[in-house]
């Protein structure tokens, strides 16, 4: 995190208002790395869901590493300016002495999606174009404007399994796997295609035919892709 300002600017505000600028990195930097090991334990889970399995490196595997990247290492410290950043960093290794943690996955315990009809069975389709999603408010990063978030789409929900299909004269993909519904909440879970090992969540509501999702962060992740226009009972 950098914040950029010119002595002259800085000079003009207040000492508390100095004061308050010097104490915004830490602040930042403290939520920033909370945001990261919480995107981190996110990624962890789809990759477990997705069938990948962690494995921790052995001493004798570490050693033969070390082994292997010496060379490298003994050339950095022919320069005087690196070989004084490495020790600087090696100091910074002895003085944490933590052990680093290694992701694992735990056995699955999620129920199978009940077989039992629900108030949503159906097929139901929605369109937009690249336009209307980059210009939604909902938009989570920029990075949701992408080729395979917008489009005509068809989302078939029928006694607990659910697919999506996306189709442009660009791009297509197709996910499926099971979803729960409590009250007008809608968990999906995807087990095969593009969205493999994810899980989405919404607030849902269901008026004449036409399905609306509102994103509720105290339930989950919920695509901005789901969110910008209804989706209509085609069957």
């Amino acid at each position: 995190m950098t914040v950029v300002i010119n002595r002259k600017v800085f000079e003009s505000l207040t000492a508390g208002q100095q004061d308050a600028l010097r104490g915004v990195g830490t602040a930042v930097v403290s939520r920033q790395l909370d945001f990261l090991r919480a995107l981190n334990e996110e990624d962890r889970a789809i990759l477990c869901r997705r069938g990948l399995r962690f494995v921790r490196a052995s001493d004798r595997d570490l050693a033969a590493l070390r082994r292997a990247v010496q060379p490298v290492y003994d050339r950095l410290d022919r320069n005087a300016q690196t070989r004084s950043l490495l020790r600087r960093i090696q100091a910074m290794k002895r003085e944490t002495a933590a052990v680093p943690d290694a992701p694992a996955c735990s056995p699955s315990s999620a129920a199978a999606a009940s077989q039992q009809a629900t108030t949503l069975d159906g097929v139901y389709r929605t369109s937009f174009t690249r336009e209307e999603l980059a210009a939604s408010p909902l938009l989570m990063d920029l990075g949701e404007a992408s080729d395979e978030n917008w489009g005509r789409f068809t989302l078939t929900l029928q006694h607990g399994r659910v697919t999506l299909d996306q189709r442009t004269d660009i791009a297509s993909f197709s996910t499926s796997g099971t979803y729960t519904v409590n009250r007008d909440a809608i968990v999906l879970s995807f087990t095969s295609g593009e969205s493999a090992g994810e899980t989405f969540a919404f607030r849902w509501s269901l008026y004449r035919d036409v399905l609306t999702f509102k994103r509720d962060a105290s339930l989950g992740v919920a695509p901005t892709p789901w969110l910008v226009k209804p989706w209509r009972r085609a069957g």
